[in-house]
């Protein structure tokens, strides 16, 4: 079974949660039950519906003419018809950081931006790279899979708590603590299981993008300009080799990656060399 499976993910999200739900106090009425369940079910909705104006407004992203960024429309236009979709609708955002996003959860109904500073730093083949991984995205319905993993969590957690509430009272002080700490490692492993799955989109993406525009090598050289670029105007390029770090301080590094949204651009780079 691999955990890279959009289902198994699913499955597993829902299954942590039904195991929080069944640790829930049992001075939890269905009353109260059922409220969390309609609150939960409304923020899903919301977060679903409304999180592409947020992300509008976060990275200061608007919709541009084709007559104002021809450069940037060609692109896409010829990436789209590589990847067997309708032109996505083309963004530009305001923001300093080299960067492109993509959403929507319909391919014929989709938007791609990209950020001015990444349109500078990259050539016509690397901007082509990243908007197919963002395509990629779009193609895999990136953003509808975790909705639907974030909503059977929810479900099943509210679920696991209805079914804690018909069972026997008067839990011992010592199954409290018991059912407290398997609330809190489930509640871990399900961040973690949250964190995989949006890191496996990227790799996933990334393996679309690369057959998308035909060129991972493009990707490659994309990855390693983004990876190395600095804010500072005519920094150097940041070292990737850490090869002086301490081991304790390589497996610190390690864990701490488990948190990223996104897997670290030496590992992506090594997937897509094994595809050029």
């Amino acid at each position: 079974m691999k955990l890279d499976n959009k289902l198994v993910m699913t499955g597993l999200q829902a299954g942590l949660g039904a195991l929080v739900g069944m640790t829930a106090k049992k001075e939890r009425n269905r009353a109260g039950l059922a409220a969390n369940f309609g609150a939960s079910l409304l923020m899903n909705v919301l977060t679903y519906r409304l999180g592409q104006q947020v992300a509008f407004a976060a990275l200061r992203a608007r919709p541009v003419p084709s007559e104002e960024s021809p450069r940037l429309h060609r692109i896409v236009e010829k990436m789209a018809e590589r990847a067997g979709m309708r032109k996505p609708a083309v963004y530009r955002m305001g923001i300093p950081k080299p960067n492109a996003f993509a959403t929507g959860t319909d391919p014929d109904h989709a938007v791609v931006g990209v950020s001015d500073s990444l349109m500078k730093l990259l050539d016509d083949d690397e901007v082509a790279a990243v908007v197919a991984h963002e395509l990629g995205h779009i193609q895999n319905r990136d953003r509808l899979h975790a909705a639907i993993g974030a909503f059977a969590a929810s479900v099943a957690t509210l679920g696991g708590a209805f079914l804690r509430t018909t069972g026997e009272s008067g839990d011992s002080k010592k199954t409290g603590r018991w059912r407290e700490g398997l609330a809190v490692a489930s509640m871990a492993a399900g961040l973690f299981l949250t964190l995989h799955r949006t890191r496996c989109s990227e790799n996933d993406a990334d393996l679309a993008g690369a057959r998308i525009c035909g060129r991972p090598g493009a990707m490659i050289s994309a990855l390693e300009k983004l990876r190395n670029w600095k804010p500072q105007e005519g920094a150097e390029a940041a070292d990737p080799g850490h090869s002086s770090a301490s081991p304790f301080s390589a497996l610190l590094l390690r864990l701490l990656s488990l948190l990223n949204l996104h897997p670290s651009m030496d590992e992506r780079i090594r997937r897509l060399r094994k595809m050029a």
